[in-house]
């Protein structure tokens, strides 16, 4: 990727700022928005800028993870850029502006509950550069409005604002989202039961293991969303996926079970490790074509049956079951094994040390967000690790845990 557009700094969000597109534009709303950022991703441009959403009166993109900077402030390596969320409101002439603002509310006050940042802390573009931004809502006298609408929102969040809470799933996802492999899909939602197409399982096998670029001949791959068209190619050159036998890929049709276990089984062996060949206890273990991929990410962990004892190797993979797949796939690369899980923790203070052991002697790898859900693999000397070199002190004052 490009630097420029997506910097990879760590960031431990203090602010959200609010910008608006000034692209008034016919069709430029969020997911033209995206599209213009992929692109500048995947080109030359000397062009420095990037932002983490982008609102209209319709939906709402996800372009970076909350906890990277991107460059949207003005103030180079000041707090705007470094320490802050960036939501830009689309302000294109065929959208609706005042409902592209009420959404806008929404997720501030979604991000607000997921971060910790207070409402003194959402800010205009303008504290940051000068520049007259958000231009409607400060030429208009809107800006108090906006923050009272974001206050009101909050107020009502009394139930969890996603849906994922308390699924099987969580955790896969939550950590993936951590790692930003997985994004969600706006306001909230992540959709875990949904379908995942073969195009999106190679986007996200190619970001698990930072493929390197790629190319690939299939047909058909231009039918792949183009923010998805890259991962392709990488997967596809690390000899991780293959098309359909015709020269095509097939990338919008939902991926199988089956399928995915091939793919991960290649993966794992790209970096150099094979799993045990082991018996499989499905019921309908010989309806699965290509068993010995099953059976090796069976004896690894990795994958695992559904009800009545069936692997159902022609069912779709869901966002849900896709998350555990790769999550696994991760902690075997990185550990040798996938960890038991034994809790679940939420931290409740602000900028809490997460260090590389179990003591206070050891390095801090980060500073946690207030509100950030982490899964626990083990307890030491008072201690919770959350995953490879990440420890926090369990103190109850600060931090919810859950065995």
């Amino acid at each position: 990727g490009n630097d420029n557009i997506r910097p990879q700094n760590y960031m431990s969000p203090k602010y959200i700022t609010i910008h608006e597109t000034d692209n008034t534009s016919v069709g430029a709303g969020a997911k033209n928005h995206a599209q213009y950022l992929y692109n500048q991703a995947v080109g030359n441009t000397n062009r420095v800028a990037s932002w983490h959403f982008t609102v209209d009166d319709k939906e709402i993109y996800q372009h970076l993870p909350l906890n990277e900077n991107g460059w949207h402030a003005g103030d180079g390596d000041g707090p705007g850029n470094r320490q802050s969320i960036a939501i830009e409101i689309a302000v294109n002439r065929d959208g609706n502006y005042s409902k592209a603002v009420d959404n806008a509310k929404k997720l501030v006050a979604y991000l607000m509950k997921e971060t910790g940042v207070p409402l003194n802390n959402i800010v205009k573009h303008q504290r940051w550069s000068g520049k007259n931004c958000p231009a409607n809502m400060i030429n208009n006298g809107q800006w108090d409005s906006f923050v009272n609408g974001v206050k009101g929102n909050y107020n009502n969040l009394s139930q969890p604002t996603d849906d994922i809470t308390g699924g099987w799933y969580e955790s896969a996802i939550r950590e993936l989202n951590r790692r930003g492999i997985m994004v969600g899909e706006g306001n909230g939602i992540f959709a875990p039961n949904r379908a995942v197409t073969r195009a999106e399982f190679a986007q996200l096998i190619s970001k698990s293991l930072n493929l390197p670029a790629g190319d690939a001949s299939f047909k058909d791959l231009n039918d792949a969303n183009p923010t998805l068209r890259d991962g392709i190619k990488r997967t596809a050159s690390a000899g991780i996926i293959a098309g359909r036998g015709d020269g095509s890929f097939d990338p919008n049709t939902p991926i199988t079970r089956e399928e995915s276990a091939i793919i991960v089984n290649r993966a794992l062996q790209y970096k150099g490790l094979w799993g045990p060949v082991a018996n499989l206890p499905f019921v309908d273990k010989e309806q699965i074509n290509y068993k010995e991929d099953v059976q090796r990410l069976y004896g690894l962990g990795i994958v695992k049956g559904k009800e009545d004892n069936q692997y159902d190797p022609k069912g779709t993979t869901t966002r849900g079951e896709t998350a555990s797949f790769i999550l696994n796939m991760l902690l075997v690369i990185e550990t040798g094994s996938v960890q038991n899980v034994i809790g679940t923790a939420e931290i409740n203070g602000i900028g809490v040390n997460i260090r590389s052991g179990a003591g206070s002697n050891y390095s801090i790898v980060r500073k946690a967000s207030k509100g950030e859900k982490v899964t626990v693999y083990e307890e030491k000397n008072g201690w919770l690790r959350m995953g490879t070199g990440q420890w926090v002190y369990y103190d109850s004052s600060y931090i919810n845990y859950n065995r």
